[in-house]
């Protein structure tokens, strides 16, 4: 395979996914016409902005226009890779323990950061700052707006 034609095939592989994801989703059934959100939703939002994704990047493969990275001489290769992939890995265990014993809030600062911790942030106050922001917004998104629950409760203590 030539290295002209390997994103474009990329952005259709991403595009058939895409497909199968919107048929996925709408196979779902809508649950009772009384509700303003079903189970087919969600699903099928995000199941649309892949489509959405991949119909961009199949664009930018026939234009030419997609950049390799690994090969941009201004972007040196990340450091530390074991130490992110550690990182990503320990919030991917720990954030559902979290979850589980302290409520949704422990478990979302635990995932936000420790993603945050793999893609670089250092500033420990930042990280939990930011993270503690995203959590709430995501429950408040889920518990006010979608009238989703979420647990029971924000915080949960253990004892």
């Amino acid at each position: 395979m030539t290295a002209s034609r390997a994103p474009l095939l990329a952005a259709l592989a991403l595009a058939a996914l895409a497909g199968l994801a919107v048929w996925g989703a709408w196979s779902i059934p809508q649950g009772p016409g009384f509700s303003t959100v079903g189970p087919r939703d969600f699903p099928l939002v995000l199941s649309g902005m892949l489509a959405v994704f991949a119909i961009a990047a199949v664009v930018q493969a026939l234009r030419g226009r997609i950049p390799d990275e690994a090969h941009n001489p201004d972007e040196p290769p990340l450091a530390g890779a074991l130490a992110r992939m550690s990182w990503m890995i320990a919030g991917m265990l720990l954030a559902p323990l979290g979850l589980h014993l302290f409520g949704f809030f422990a478990g979302g600062v635990i995932g936000f950061a420790t993603v945050a911790r793999a893609f670089g942030a250092r500033n420990w106050a930042a990280i939990i700052g930011w993270a503690a922001a995203s959590t709430i917004v995501v429950w408040l998104l889920f518990d006010k707006v979608l009238t989703l629950k979420l647990g029971n409760e924000l915080l949960r203590l253990p004892f």
